[in-house]
C-alpha cells in the first residue's frame, strides 16, 4: 500500500504454511506462536542464497542468549556433490504486547477494485516511463479500464488496458459509494515510480493481482501467488476498445529538451 504523496510501501503477506513447509514444529507459551523481527535486507540475502537448494531447514535458537534464525541449506556443487551451507540471522523475539501494536493500517473504502493485467506487462510499460518521470498515476473505472500514466511539466504519456475483470466485493459502505459514482468515472492515485517498481517485482510469482484504489489517498495491491493464473493472453494493439490489452501508449512533449531523454 502506498499513501499518496509518500514513497513508502507497506507489505502484509499471508502464506499457507503447507505451501512453504513440508514439516514443522513450533512450541511456545503464546498459543504455540513465535513472532520474530528480522531485517528485510538480511532475509532477502539468505533467500537468494537458497535459490535452487535441494532442502532448506530453519531452526530458531540462541547464541550467547541472542536469538538466531539458523538456515541449513543443502546445495549441489558444480561436480554434483552435496554441499551444506549454514546461514544465521540475528532476530528479535516480539512479546505479545508488542505484536498487538502491529496492525494493518486503516484506509478509506476503495473507490474501485480491479483485476490487473499480468504485472510483467505493466512492468515493461513502467520501464519506458521510468526514465521520464519519478511519479506515475494509476487509475481505473468500473467498466474494466485501467490506466498507467505519467504527467509532469515536460511530458505526458499513458498505457491503457480494457475489459479487465472486477472482483465481487460487497460492503455496505462500498455499495453506497458506488451508487453515487458514474461507472465511466476514473479514480486516480499518484505513486512514486520506485514504489510501483517494487510492486512489479512480484511479477515472476504473481498468479493474479487485484488493485484497490482509494482516490487521492492510496492503492492497495492484493498479490496472489498460489492457484491457477486468471489472466488470458494480452497483446499490444492499436485496434478498437473491444480488444483487451494496451491500446494507447503515446508521449506528448511540451519542451524540446525532453526529447533527449529517449536517446
Amino acid at each position: 500500500m502506498s499513501p499518496a504523496g509518500r514513497d513508502g510501501v507497506q507489505v502484509w503477506t499471508t502464506l499457507d504454511v503447507n505451501t512453504v513447509f513440508t514439516n514443522y514444529k513450533i512450541e511456545s507459551h503464546n498459543n504455540n506462536e513465535i513472532t520474530v523481527e528480522v531485517s528485510a535486507e538480511s532475509l532477502a540475502r539468505v533467500l537468494r542464497s537458497a535459490v535452487g537448494a535441494l532442502e532448506v531447514m530453519l531452526r530458531l535458537g540462541k547464541r550467547d542468549r541472542e536469538p538466531l534464525l539458523s538456515w541449513s541449506i543443502a546445495m549441489t556443487s558444480q561436480n554434483g556433490t552435496r554441499l551444506d551451507v549454514v546461514q544465521e540471522l540475528v532476530v528479535r523475539i516480539l512479546r505479545a504486547s508488542e505484536l498487538a501494536l502491529i496492525v494493518e493500517p486503516m484506509c478509506p473504502t476503495p473507490d474501485v477494485y480491479i483485476v490487473m493485467p499480468p504485472l510483467s506487462e505493466m512492468h515493461a510499460m513502467s520501464e519506458l516511463m521510468r526514465t521520464l518521470s519519478s511519479y506515475v498515476s494509476l487509475s481505473a473505472n468500473q467498466q474494466g479500464t485501467l490506466k498507467l500514466s505519467l504527467s509532469d511539466q515536460h511530458v505526458e504519456g499513458s498505457a491503457c488496458w480494457f475489459q479487465l475483470e472486477h472482483p465481487q466485493v460487497h460492503t455496505q459502505a462500498n455499495d453506497n459509494h458506488a451508487s453515487n459514482t458514474s461507472p465511466d468515472a476514473f479514480h486516480e492515485v499518484h505513486i512514486s515510480m520506485k514504489a510501483m517498481q517494487n510492486v512489479f517485482s512480484c511479477a515472476s510469482m504473481a498468479k493474479s493481482t487485484v488493485a484497490c484504489i482509494c482516490a487521492g489517498y492510496c492503492v492497495v495491491f492484493y498479490v496472489y501467488i498460489s492457484g491457477a493464473s486468471q489472466h488470458r493472453s494480452i497483446h499490444q494493439t492499436n485496434g478498437p476498445q473491444q480488444v483487451r490489452g494496451v491500446v494507447n501508449f503515446k508521449f506528448k512533449f511540451h519542451q524540446p529538451e525532453a526529447v533527449s531523454l529517449l536517446r
